[in-house]
């Protein structure tokens, strides 16, 4: 099959792109370098680039993973034409292409709006709408039913072209679970965008030093910073890798982090006791 891969170059494309290549596909990518033969450098916020490349590739399937990951409170204009605007293009391009079928994943089928924009609710419910029925499939991370993650995010929904697939996780439960320096009380997961995060991180840390005879272990969330520190009995650590995190997580009592809905997946997947808290 000819793959592919908006946003190439990104954390996920890089891990998706050998994988792929591993079971006899052929990938091509997209993103705003090229960093090899089989790399266009386009811009997805460029409906006509898109388009062009969409055609000379002539890809079988398409992985957009093209978007900005954080929220960006300075350029707030940017991140929606790369994520919304930039998808467009993306979901424009491909349904040109002849019998190509088009699927997206999401949990937010009816999102959730601000108070303060909840006057604008049927117009950009009638947009996300739009947009959604240009697929030729819709499919939810979440159970079916009456017991769901989601609630009215996913469920009470006319869409019939969809399918709840239940929910996604890079972790696998084991009965096999090693120990070491991972075992906790009460492991807590920091994460989010600037200055939220660190805004979390200082509330957090203020209030576990009245905690006492427990074993705690944060995790900051700070990915480039690989430094271990402690203070005051807990342990502070920038940032686990997958296999370690999953360690942490199957070796302590319950877990505190933001309410984020991969986090949760995660959880539900592993069976952990947790406390949410909004994002």
């Amino acid at each position: 099959m000819k793959i592919l891969i908006t946003g190439i170059n990104g954390f996920v494309g890089k891990i998706l792109k050998p994988e792929l290549e591993s079971e006899g596909h052929v990938v091509s990518g997209l993103d705003l370098e090229s960093k090899g033969t089989d790399t266009l450098a386009v811009d997805i916020t460029d409906p006509s680039a898109v388009e062009k490349a969409f055609f000379q590739l002539e890809p079988d399937y398409v992985f957009h993973l093209a978007a900005i990951s954080r929220i960006d409170f300075d350029n707030p204009q940017n991140l929606y034409n790369i994520n919304v605007n930039g998808t467009v293009n993306c979901l424009s391009a491909a349904s040109k292409l002849k019998n190509k079928p088009s699927f997206i994943l999401t949990h937010q089928i009816h999102p959730k709006l601000p108070l303060s924009i909840q006057i604008f609710k049927k117009f950009v419910y009638k947009l996300h709408y739009k947009l959604l029925e240009k697929f030729s499939h819709i499919l939810v991370p979440d159970f079916s039913g009456n017991i769901n993650l989601t609630g009215e995010l996913s469920h009470e929904t006319t869409f019939k072209k969809l399918s709840y697939i239940g929910p996604l996780s890079r972790f696998q439960k084991s009965n096999n679970i090693k120990t070491g320096k991972f075992v906790s009380d009460i492991l807590i997961i920091i994460s989010g965008p600037e200055p939220l995060r660190s805004q979390f991180e200082k509330i957090i840390l203020n209030q576990v030093k009245e905690i006492k005879d427990k074993k705690i272990i944060i995790i900051r969330g700070k990915p480039k910073h690989n430094k271990e520190t402690e203070i005051e009995g807990i342990q502070i650590i920038n940032h686990l890798n997958s296999t370690d995190m999953y360690t942490a997580l199957m070796n302590t009592d319950i877990v505190i982090s933001r309410a984020g809905y991969s986090t949760v997946m995660d959880l539900i997947i592993l069976q952990k006791k947790a406390l949410l808290i909004p994002t």
